[in-house]
């Protein structure tokens, strides 16, 4: 369950720094400070993200499809705003809701992360984003997931 958390977080902060090319690696690398389960189908990460820009970021809205062999998965869903201060070592608490139809599916996600087997795992997301006074919306599909855990997740 740990390294879904850090999928849901190295997407979070590829949502972020995705739009402006001077800004990504301004951010970070974050600290997870705590996870908590809420419920059945809610987490909470808490952490620590250094902002090192002169800007502040507000991811208004985050969702991620998961996808195993092309079919989908589950979603994850960022309830609420995450909002990254400028020039400064931020607290951040984002809250996630988990979904899928079929509990079996929750399951086979965690099994494939746990056993580092990416391969046929892959993610659509969207997200809409402010840095500073600019706002847009990111998405992709089918991106592999083996790419963003290659980028952004540290390896223990």
């Amino acid at each position: 369950m740990r390294l879904l958390l850090h999928i849901l977080l190295a997407t979070l902060l590829l949502l972020g720094g995705v739009g402006c090319s001077g800004f990504a690696h301004r951010i970070g690398p974050p600290t997870i400070e705590q996870i908590e389960r809420l419920g059945s189908s809610g987490v909470e990460i808490s952490l620590l993200i250094p902002n090192r820009s002169g800007k502040r970021l507000t991811i208004r809205e985050a969702k991620i499809l998961f996808y195993y062999e092309g079919a989908p998965l589950a979603t994850a869903e960022l309830r609420g705003e995450a909002l990254i201060e400028k020039k400064s070592d931020n607290h951040l608490t984002t809250r996630w809701k988990v979904e899928a139809d079929d509990p079996a599916a929750l399951l086979l996600l965690e099994k494939r992360i746990s056993e580092s087997n990416f391969e046929a795992l892959s993610i659509d997301y969207r997200a809409q984003v402010q840095i500073g006074a600019m706002k847009k919306t990111f998405s992709a599909e089918q991106v592999p997931l083996c790419e963003i855990l290659y980028n952004f997740v540290p390896t223990k």
